[in-house]
């Protein structure tokens, strides 16, 4: 009974060993090398507040999910938006209504950088004031600071999603 308890427990361990199944960082952040690794349920879920919470057209709950400063690229423009936390209101008082819906979350680490990333996909509709709409597919970078704010969001919409 020992010889077999003692196989076994060799067998169960050497099942563990070099599996390349098991990666604890991948990728490369070409500047300086660091690779990245799967980051926060935290952080996934402060991103999908802040979906939430623009769904709502909530400006308390968005802006207490962003930084003092929000560096802002839209998908349709060469430049950012940079602006204070208290003006939030100026850009989100166009909107009507918003629908975003999420289709992919996925939170990345650099920690040789301390840098906490969420990419998501999703479809979103924007219904402005002014009778205007759009129906956009946008791939998002949110960046986290360590107050567990957004501090960046970078955008990139396809023309092809969200038909």
């Amino acid at each position: 009974m020992k010889i077999y308890l003692m196989l076994f427990s060799i067998a169960l361990l050497s099942c563990n060993q070099n599996n390349p199944a098991i990666v604890n960082s991948a990728g490369e952040w070409v500047p300086t090398g660091d690779s990245f690794s799967l980051g926060q349920a935290e952080d996934v879920d402060l991103i999908k507040g802040m979906m939430a919470d623009f769904n709502n057209l909530d400006l308390g709950g968005v802006q207490s999910r962003w930084g003092d400063t929000i560096t802002f690229y839209p998908y349709n423009m060469k430049e950012p938006i940079i602006m204070a936390n208290e003006d939030l209101g100026l850009w989100m008082g166009q909107f009507d209504s918003v629908q975003t819906t999420p289709l992919k979350f996925l939170p990345l680490s650099n920690k040789g950088q301390g840098i906490r990333i969420v990419h998501t996909i999703q479809n979103e509709n924007r219904f402005y004031k002014d009778g205007s709409t759009e129906k956009l597919h946008l791939y998002n970078i949110w960046f986290i600071n360590d107050q567990n704010k957004v501090t960046t969001l970078r955008q990139f919409g396809a023309d092809w999603g969200n038909n």
